[in-house]
């Protein structure tokens, strides 16, 4: 949270009432409530998008709708639709993506009204790492060529062979029977495969910012 904070209150490119215009994109977004924490507190940015699958976002946008605490804060008149798996407001979008269409993140820019060149905060939290590691790279390489200003906050899980680790791919597989209804083998997809120092030099040669955690 303190980065976020950081990064809002940072002074750059401001509207016609010389509020900071800035832009947080969160790619994996899954039921994350930092939007609306930020709306509470009064530090919401000029817009936040929100990306996952169609079966997240279809719910994420049912929750919202039903829940006027949440619906007031995208505003009164936001376009939510369920089916679509869409909620569309002046400084707020929720939208369903394949991440790994590259076409499609073009796309998202457009539909979601995101200018490329204000600061944008990208969030991949616990995301990548279910990728393989070419679509892992690929996100990044489409981030830094998009955004001319941005920060890239990379939030993953490590070591999976340690104790901690091995509690966490227990929980994950826990996770995963209840939503699929039968137990299978988490595929976490970049851990083994790519080194995330590697990852992190890779970004760096990009030409943006990553923040790891």
């Amino acid at each position: 949270r303190k980065l976020f904070h950081q990064f809002l209150n940072c002074e750059l490119k401001t509207d016609e009432q010389g509020n900071t215009k800035k832009q947080i994109l969160s790619i994996g977004a899954g039921f994350d409530t930092t939007y609306f924490q930020l709306q509470d507190e009064g530090k919401a940015p000029y817009l936040y998008v929100e990306l996952d699958f169609k079966e997240v976002t279809s719910k994420k946008a049912a929750l919202i709708e039903t829940c006027s605490q949440l619906r007031d804060k995208v505003s009164e008149t936001a376009s939510i639709s369920q089916c679509k798996g869409e909620v569309l407001s002046d400084h707020y979008k929720l939208l369903p993506v394949d991440l790994r269409d590259l076409q499609k993140l073009d796309d998202i820019v457009t539909l979601a009204n995101i200018d490329p060149s204000l600061p944008t905060f990208v969030i991949a939290e616990c995301v990548l790492i279910y990728l393989d590691p070419d679509s892992s790279h690929d996100i990044v390489r489409w981030a830094s060529k998009t955004f001319s200003t941005a920060v890239f906050f990379l939030y993953e899980q490590i070591h999976p062979d340690d104790a901690f680790g091995q509690q966490m791919i227990r929980n994950l597989e826990v996770l995963l029977f209840l939503f699929a209804s039968k137990r299978k083998k988490i595929d976490l997809a970049m851990i083994e495969k790519v080194p995330l120092i590697y990852l992190f030099f890779m970004t760096i040669s990009q030409g943006m910012r990553m923040v790891m955690i």
